[in-house]
């Protein structure tokens, strides 16, 4: 009776820590972009640190919700694209990936991108959120107070043009 106990509390441990193994080889996503998607926006450029322990081609599928508050939604889906990308070469790279918005988001509201992927037969990576707020606005065009010059440099210049002459 003890062998077989001692045998269950072994099988169960090396089942345990194998199944960990295995998530932690399926690799990683962590976003960073895009950093501002404007009004009505048809795509968007979505952007992350990828990293594959071992480098191979794999599938990454990506989604895009709008909502009107970020935490409670309701999201509504805009976008998704779902391609097979190359052998990066390497363990770590940027992924950079356009998404189509089947309409763009409204202003103020909120903007999420899900992502995922497969590497050969593993299973899908936990999904990894990246959320920002679609600007109302575009930044101003006028000219502001610093970037405007200063009489005194003109005036300098135009002095310094009298001397020459």
């Amino acid at each position: 009776m003890r062998r077989i106990l001692i045998g269950i509390t072994t099988s169960l441990a090396v089942w345990l820590g194998s199944t960990m193994v295995a998530e932690a080889q399926g690799g990683g996503i962590t976003p960073n972009g895009p950093t501002a998607v404007l009004p009505g926006a048809t795509c968007s450029v979505y952007t992350a640190n990828l990293y594959l322990p071992t480098p191979s081609a794999y599938r990454l599928s990506i989604k895009v919700y709008t909502g009107a508050d970020k935490d409670l939604g309701p999201w509504t889906e805009i976008g998704t694209c779902s391609v097979v990308k190359a052998n990066p070469g390497v363990q770590y790279s940027l992924l950079t990936q356009t998404v189509q918005h089947v309409t763009g988001p409204a202003s103020g509201d909120w903007v999420k991108y899900t992502a995922q992927i497969k590497v050969g037969t593993a299973d899908w990576t936990t999904p990894v959120d990246w959320t920002i707020q679609c600007q109302g606005t575009r930044p101003s065009s006028k000219v502001s107070a610093v970037q405007k010059s200063s009489k005194l440099a003109i005036l300098t210049t135009d002095r310094n043009r009298r001397r020459e002459e």
